[in-house]
């Protein structure tokens, strides 16, 4: 029972995320349509900004979510990958206001960034100690 909760806990987070990446690759087909941009970001700040916005979500989230399966593999508690899913995940939709919303502000970005990164670093660090144990 247990492994199948701490599945669907991934499983949670792995489609909120995916649902967050469609919706910065919308916001990049936007700004193309509206910009009439269709390749490269036409030197415009916008334009730069929607696709900075999807390429680190496309940077961050397939490497955290492979963390998130493999914890959930390894038998963490469900309650632990809600904390890391949630975490992820509000990290990097504050990373992605801050880019979508026009002058959206610096702390957005700078509280998602370092949130993102907490969790992704404590996933790892709660990885490599499953892996060590198996061995110890």
């Amino acid at each position: 029972m247990v492994a199948s909760l701490s599945m669907a806990s991934a499983g949670l987070y792995v489609g909120l995320n995916a649902l967050l990446l469609l919706m910065l690759t919308l916001h990049v087909a936007r700004a193309r349509r509206r910009l009439q941009i269709s390749f490269g970001d036409g030197g415009s700040t916008d334009m730069q900004r929607a696709i900075r916005a999807q390429l680190s979500a496309a940077e961050s989230i397939p490497a955290a979510l492979v963390l998130l399966l493999v914890l959930a593999g390894l038998g963490s508690p469900p309650w632990g990958l809600h904390a890391y899913g949630a975490a992820f995940t509000l990290g990097r939709l504050l990373h992605a206001a801050h880019f979508m919303i026009e002058d959206g502000p610096v702390w957005l970005r700078d509280i998602g960034a370092f949130t993102t990164t907490f969790a992704v670093g404590a996933g790892a660090i709660v990885a490599i100690a499953h892996g060590i144990a198996v061995f110890a």
